[in-house]
């Protein structure tokens, strides 16, 4: 019984091997027979795996972009603009883009020196200065996070300092405080400030607003009352 059993599978096996072969010999005279389907096959492959290769490999920067090309960790080229060919797990390339990048910036919930709670918008314009040093000291995609929690930072320090109403009028005094701060931390990281501004000042609190603004209204109106006097 073993032994009819081991000749059915061996018949098998063989009648299986003979159907392969006789399909890879059918598949084999296709395209011996249809020479052209080939090449045209052959040459759709290669197209495929040129393109791959250049959307993956081959980069392309704008002039004012600044990239260093490095092969096993070492710096082999540097420059702006052009195209660089790269190795596949040998080579990596680090771009930073040279151009003036904004951050907009909304201070929430500041505290005056009356504990009055205000609301700054800023705008802060920056650039990579020297991109070797950027590149060395910091991430791309870290810095307008880190600039934000600077200058948020800077703004409640001085906000902490003045009076609602040098807030409202010396704009500039918290302009130039943020400056200073940044100069001297984003210098490290081959970055320059552009331009600061204040865009937009609230105070949450419209009461204290129209309170602060009565003695003045009062002034004026005294003011106005002498005038009056002596013009008669």
């Amino acid at each position: 019984m073993e032994g009819r059993e081991l000749w059915v599978s061996g018949a098998f096996s063989k009648k299986e091997m003979r159907v392969e072969k006789e399909m890879q010999a059918g598949i084999m005279d296709i395209f011996a027979q249809n020479f052209g389907l080939s090449i045209a096959l052959l040459g759709i492959l290669v197209v495929l795996l040129t393109t791959f290769y250049i959307k993956k490999y081959i980069r392309i920067f704008d002039p004012n972009v600044f990239y260093v090309h490095l092969r096993k960790g070492k710096p082999i080229k540097q420059g702006e603009g052009g195209m660089v060919v790269r190795i596949p797990f040998l080579d990596r390339i680090l771009a930073i883009d040279r151009t003036v990048q904004q951050l907009n910036i909304h201070a929430e919930s500041v505290l005056s020196k009356e504990k009055q709670k205000i609301r700054l918008s800023a705008v802060l314009q920056w650039q990579a200065e020297n991109a070797i040093a950027t590149i060395n000291n910091t991430k791309w995609h870290e810095i307008p996070p880190r600039l934000t929690a600077i200058i948020e930072s800077v703004i409640r320090t001085a906000c902490a300092q003045l009076s609602v109403e040098e807030i409202l009028e010396e704009r500039q005094l918290i302009i130039e405080a943020i400056k200073k701060e940044l100069v001297d931390v984003i210098s490290e990281w081959g970055l320059k400030v552009v331009t600061v501004e204040l865009i937009d000042v609230a105070v949450v609190n419209e009461a204290f607003l129209q309170n602060m603004s009565k003695p003045r209204e009062a002034e004026m109106r005294r003011l106005a009352q002498i005038a009056t006097i002596e013009a008669d």
